[in-house]
């Protein structure tokens, strides 16, 4: 059973908030003893995340922001839906021309896509995963100026493209979990030091 903090995470009418983290925010709030908004945007990569109204996020003492996996946002090769970062739109003449080999056509997430050429080329891969680091970075360096309050939350998948070198030069808190079997609990448990900072 979850136990509510002895003393409320926040001033006494504000509140923590939460972005990508579903159930978690929920746990999290319970653990906290004070408000944390679940803001949604599940599967919201940098694209979505800068298109979004983040006025309600940026008055809250905290906002944890659950990353999404590297490959989730538009770049030199291929397009992603601009509101589910997790979908794949189109390909470019880049990537075309660099996987003539690969039908693009069946393929309508991102983890498939990466999945495919992996399969195809590992080599070639790596050419689209630099430019997709190097645009990701630059992309959540700008979210991270809108929120300067973020913790970031990163769910380690060995499969991702992802790792930790990426969040930790974005200049917020990173909590790193691993995304198999960890409980909405434990996630709350690390994010709890975060929040107990910015308590009065």
């Amino acid at each position: 059973m979850i136990q509510p903090a002895p003393a409320p995470l926040c001033p006494q009418g504000r509140f923590h908030a939460m972005i990508g983290g579903g159930p978690c925010a929920r746990t999290l709030a319970a653990m906290a003893g004070c408000p944390v908004l679940d803001l949604g945007l599940r599967h919201a990569g940098p694209d979505a995340l800068l298109q979004a109204d983040l006025r309600l996020a940026a008055k809250a003492e905290t906002v944890v922001l659950v990353l999404s996996p590297l490959r989730n946002l538009s770049n030199a090769f291929y397009l992603v839906h601009p509101r589910r970062n997790d979908r794949f739109v189109a390909p470019t003449p880049l990537i075309t021309s660099l996987f003539p080999e690969v039908d693009f056509t069946g393929i309508h997430f991102t983890h498939h896509l990466v999945r495919t050429l992996a399969a195809t080329c590992e080599e070639r891969l790596a050419e689209v995963t630099a430019d997709v680091r190097r645009r990701w970075r630059e992309a959540m360096g700008e979210v991270a100026h809108r929120l300067p309050q973020a913790v970031l939350l990163h769910l380690d998948d060995p499969s991702e493209r992802l790792g930790v070198e990426d969040a930790a030069g974005l200049g917020c808190p990173v909590v790193t979990l691993p995304v198999s079997g960890t409980a909405p609990a434990q996630i709350a448990r690390a994010l709890l030091p975060h929040l107990a900072q910015r308590a009065p």
